[in-house]
């Protein structure tokens, strides 16, 4: 399992990281462009080295104002990682945006098929349903298969903020996942919104700041609507004082929804009442062409779905929740012989479970898993 400390500044943290990691941040871009995600958004007559050259220059022009002037620490942590893995700093402003990178391509390639990455499953459960009266918070990140390898633990400490341990990429400045010294947790799942794609700051970066610069929820929260967002997203959060709410973003829009008997519950639908509106409907199909065979002509929220109602399910069955017991939610195959696309523990082709992760506010400690979670173990962190 790979595992990071770094501090200092934003520019010493990200060198730190980029030199560390250099021999697989050099390859990144190129196993980008090879991976079927963008394999099968790319014109099948476009060689893959112009199409490379195009998507860099399009994705760094773009991306790069945006940092620089609204976080421009960022921009700086960025620049060392590039500096650090001696790597073209386009190459990682590509590989920043790659949340949103899908949809933002179709504004300059004529006839593009696009591709949206589904994944993860959250959840948290309240002390008042926790064997031993702990806030509790489980997680499957799933992605493209192509880049398991590359998911890091990491603990960052700037000179100025809050210390955060983090489950990221190698590459990245930001993070998907993170608890700070504070004891604020921040699990980050991809939405899917019929509202258009904006070029702002990737949300990855966003919940690195959360992290950095917030000691509970209520400020969390102002922070996240002191900003407009450039895509689709289902945020989770808690703090050591037990509280947790769940907030659904979209380009223009905020939602919020609070526990539910003690439980929240996420994956990649909305369903608040502020957001739910300008969701993908949840009669869509994926289209029969031009995607990865696993999708075509696929219910677009199946998974989604199937994923959500089966967590519920899981725990309905309980009086009380364990660690053990999230443990069997995150490697839980729906009673069937292996996982497979629409189950909580992911094994398709295209998507699948990359991390598995437990949060515990209260201790300050965090259990990993890298992989499926049926096939390995967790290991421990503290961020004490």
């Amino acid at each position: 399992m790979e595992f990071l400390k770094v501090k200092g500044s934003y520019y010493e943290m990200g060198f730190q990281q980029g030199e560390y990691f250099c021999k697989d941040i050099k390859t990144s871009f190129e196993r980008l462009i090879k991976s079927k995600a963008i394999k099968s958004i790319k014109p099948k007559l476009f060689p893959n080295f112009v199409f490379s050259k195009l998507l860099k220059y399009v994705i760094y022009k773009k991306w790069k104002k945006p940092i620089e002037i609204l976080i421009p620490d960022y921009s700086n942590r960025i620049k060392g990682i590039a500096d650090g893995a001696d790597v073209d700093v386009g190459e990682l402003y590509v590989i920043q945006s790659i949340e949103v990178m899908a949809d933002d391509v179709r504004y300059f390639l004529k006839n593009n098929t696009n591709f949206t990455p589904l994944g993860c499953s959250s959840i948290c459960i309240l002390p008042k349903m926790t064997y031993n009266n702990e806030l509790i918070l489980g997680k499957n990140f799933d992605y493209l298969s192509e880049f398991l390898t590359d998911q890091i633990v990491r603990i960052s400490q700037p000179k100025e903020g809050y210390k955060s341990i983090e489950i990221t990429y190698k590459q990245i400045a930001g993070c998907h996942d993170g608890m700070n010294e504070k004891g604020l947790v921040v699990l980050y799942n991809y939405g899917l919104t019929i509202e258009k794609v904006q070029t702002r700051i990737p949300i990855t970066i966003l919940v690195q700041q959360l992290l950095e610069r917030c000691a509970n929820i209520e400020e969390a929260i102002m922070f996240i609507k002191s900003f407009r967002y450039p895509n689709g997203a289902i945020l989770t959060l808690a703090d050591a004082s037990n509280r947790t709410v769940c907030v659904e973003i979209t380009p223009e829009h905020i939602g919020f929804r609070k526990p539910s008997d003690g439980v929240v519950v996420a994956t990649n639908f909305y369903i608040s009442e502020e957001v739910k509106k300008y969701d993908i409907p949840h009669n869509a199909y994926f289209k029969k062409w031009g995607l990865p065979k696993e999708l075509q002509n696929k219910r677009v929220h199946q998974s989604n779905e199937l994923r959500y109602l089966r967590i519920l399910q899981m725990l309905k069955e309980k009086h009380k929740v364990s660690l053990e017991d999230i443990e069997e939610i995150l490697k839980d195959h729906s009673n069937k012989n292996s996982g497979d696309d629409d189950t909580i523990c992911r094994h398709g082709e295209l998507l699948s479970t990359q991390a598995s992760i437990i949060f515990l506010p209260k201790s300050k400690k965090i259990k990993v898993c890298f992989g499926q979670p049926c096939k390995n173990k967790y290991t421990e962190f503290s961020l004490d």
